[in-house]
């Protein structure tokens, strides 16, 4: 077993979290024990919120952490492309099994395309102000 301490995964896990370092380090190891991804998605998502702190993008060369948050932007706006999302984060299948499936990439692709990472939800303001003016 990898020891760990919470400092490793960034700063804004560290703090107030070294009493529970044990716990995390059980569970990372089972989670690496059912698909190393889960460790990727938490450490590259980690990453990026300490990048926002810094004010700063993250913008790592690594084509899973894409696909990643390409499917969970797609997901947002496909139901089929939610369920598997959700097959994923539940360990239910890996992402390799998921990518593997006819037409699956194309339409993470397409339902990502210029689309915010992190939508707000309810109308932008544009709508917001047509909708109050009319």
């Amino acid at each position: 077993m990898a020891v760990r301490k919470a400092a490793d995964f960034g700063p804004s896990v560290a703090i107030g979290r070294a009493d529970e370092c044990d716990t995390i380090n059980a569970a990372l190891d089972g989670a690496r024990a059912g698909g190393g991804s889960v460790v990727l998605v938490d450490r590259h998502r980690l990453a990026e919120i300490d990048a926002e702190i810094e004010g700063r993008p993250h913008e790592p060369e690594d084509p899973s952490w894409a696909m990643t948050t390409a499917l969970q932007t797609a997901a947002l706006r496909d139901p089929e492309l939610f369920r598997v999302l959700m097959r994923i984060v539940g360990l239910l299948a890996t992402p390799e099994h998921a990518l593997a499936e006819p037409g699956f990439f194309e339409r993470v692709v397409a339902g990502s395309q210029g689309q915010p990472r992190y939508p707000l939800p309810g109308a932008d303001r544009a709508t917001l102000v047509r909708t109050v003016n009319a």
